[in-house]
């Protein structure tokens, strides 16, 4: 079959993080005023930028990651790991499977392939299958020590266990849906507890570069995690093959298809409880359902972004379904220099807003505490602040780290499966983990809502939501409700302002709402 080129950036050390997306720390790009973010965007394009280059697939091609695809059918190959003092039983191989791809009603809640088929609004299928145990001669002891000695003793482990099923006749081709000859998604959960102490025993989600072969294919993106995971939510009764709790394998598996991380690594750091979402989504605190945002970067929904013909011709009032039950979400872009200034895709700065309704896919973590936290426990508007404007990281020897950022953000980008130069990359700017952002000059001191991240809530009651605690995190205090405003007089967050500065042309007020829907009216900002 066809084989996808994958892209080797000699110029960088690219080190996997625990996570599917990394950002690196290049040299900070030095603002004129650190307050504000300073855009500055090509004043031409060299030849082979487009747009439609930007989009998630291109940007992990660019960081040598291939995504599972996150539309029509995508394949997960289980390979459940087993170590010498930590046999697998029956109980837990079976629910393994179920929590894999188990329908909704035989699960304690949903198994992977049940969720992403209703978050998807239908437009993804998860299909796959559990291998048989592949056994490892070492114990847990002697795996730690091995992870001890080289961290990438889990690629190690990936690469033995494929080479075992390719030596066995094993058929690979079912596992590469979109014939690239790439495996779609390959998942390794582990026989031994898991640690929260440890990054070898813990859940993470991570790639490989090498273009290692089996039967004719080979891996890129791959998933770790315990067993033991599946036991987290103690469903009664969770001994039951039926009910393993798949919160940690939907999370990581949202890293599979190309998903960050929207919690912070900062947190804990220096007194640092920075909780950008607040922890109530599944890449947060892996409760609920996916947000508007990761739905709109997969391709799963098509926002209405709000212009002033579109209000003039809806008499400035919108209608807003549950976003759960049927992808409705608004984009409100900024408004700079008498003209709107957003680029048409998810990778650029505006406002997301999406009806939250505590049912369907949020329904069970609305009602279930999941540890110490539960998801919104009425219905209510939800407003979240993006930044996933695109950098281009280019070879400076002159660096500590070898790249630099160089000062502009991009609404084209070139093919990276076509540019054949190795000197430069796309990614993020920003990033929820503060310190990770390649542009962290942004000053939010003074402001009651974060700026320069990726995504952020803006809680309804204008304070940011830190990790302190459940009280501090995010709670229904956080939705707006009827009677509501945003950036109108008698309103709240009449201060908001984009990362830049700039501000939305328009706020609105919440007019009716109720358990299925809400109604907004806009009016054009003074």
């Amino acid at each position: 079959m066809k084989k996808s080129k994958k892209i080797a950036l000699v110029v960088f050390a690219l080190v996997p993080s625990l996570t599917s997306c990394l950002f690196l720390h290049p040299d900070r790009h030095s603002s004129e005023n650190d307050n504000l973010a300073v855009y500055k965007e090509p004043s031409s394009y060299p030849k082979g930028y487009d747009k439609k280059n930007l989009n998630l697939t291109n940007l992990g091609y660019w960081n040598g990651q291939v995504f599972m695809p996150s539309q029509g059918t995508s394949a997960i190959l289980v390979i459940p790991i087993e170590f010498s003092n930590d046999p697998f039983s029956e109980m837990e191989l079976e629910r393994i499977d179920n929590s894999f791809f188990g329908e909704s009603e035989d699960t304690g809640w949903e198994s992977v392939a049940s969720y992403y088929e209703k978050a998807s609004y239908n437009k993804l299928h998860i299909v796959g299958d559990v291998t048989d145990p592949v056994h490892f001669d070492i114990t847990t002891q002697d795996a730690q020590k091995g992870y001890d000695k080289d961290n990438t003793y889990v690629q190690k482990i990936l690469f033995a266990a494929l080479e075992r099923l390719d030596d066995a006749g094993f058929d690979f081709s079912p596992y590469d849906q979109n014939g690239d000859g790439i495996l779609d998604a390959v998942w390794l959960v582990y026989s031994a507890s898991y640690s929260t102490t440890s990054d070898f025993y813990w859940a993470f989600t991570t790639w490989t570069t090498e273009e290692k072969n089996y039967g004719g294919y080979v891996p890129s993106s791959y998933s770790w995690a315990s067993v033991d995971f599946l036991e987290k939510g103690r469903y009664k009764p969770y001994f039951s093959a039926l009910n393993g709790d798949a919160h940690t394998y939907i999370h990581e598996t949202g890293h599979l298809l190309g998903l960050d991380d929207y919690y912070s690594y900062d947190n804990g750091t220096d007194g640092n409880q920075d909780s950008p979402t607040g922890g109530t989504m599944m890449m947060d605190y892996n409760i609920g359902d996916h947000d508007a945002y990761s739905k709109f970067v997969l391709g799963w929904i098509d926002p209405t972004v709000i212009t002033k013909d579109y209000l003039e011709e809806n008499d400035y009032t919108i209608s807003l379904d549950s976003f759960g039950k049927t992808g409705d979400a608004l984009i409100l872009p900024i408004y700079k220099d008498g003209n709107v200034d957003y680029n048409g895709t998810p990778f650029d700065e505006y406002l997301i807003l999406e009806y939250y309704t505590p049912d369907g896919l949020n329904e069970q973590d609305a009602t279930t505490r999941y540890e110490n936290l539960k998801m919104f426990g009425e219905p209510g508007l939800l407003v979240y602040h993006v930044n996933s404007r695109i950098g281009k990281m280019v070879a400076d020897r002159m660096s500590e780290t070898g790249v630099s950022w160089d000062g502009y953000c991009y609404d084209a980008i070139s093919d990276a499966l076509e540019d054949s130069a190795t000197n430069y990359l796309f990614y993020y700017l920003y990033s929820n983990t503060r310190s990770y952002s390649l542009d962290d000059t942004i000053d939010e001191d003074a402001k009651s809502y974060y700026r320069g991240r990726l995504i952020s809530l803006l809680s309804a009651d204008e304070k940011k939501t830190y990790f302190e605690s459940t009280s501090t995190m995010a709670g229904n205090r956080s939705l707006f409700q009827e009677g509501d405003g945003f950036f109108v007089s008698g309103g709240r967050f009449q201060d908001f302002a984009f990362d830049d500065g700039s501000l939305p042309q328009f706020g609105f007020t919440v007019q009716e709402s109720n358990d299925s829907s809400c109604v907004l009216y806009f009016q054009e900002a003074q």
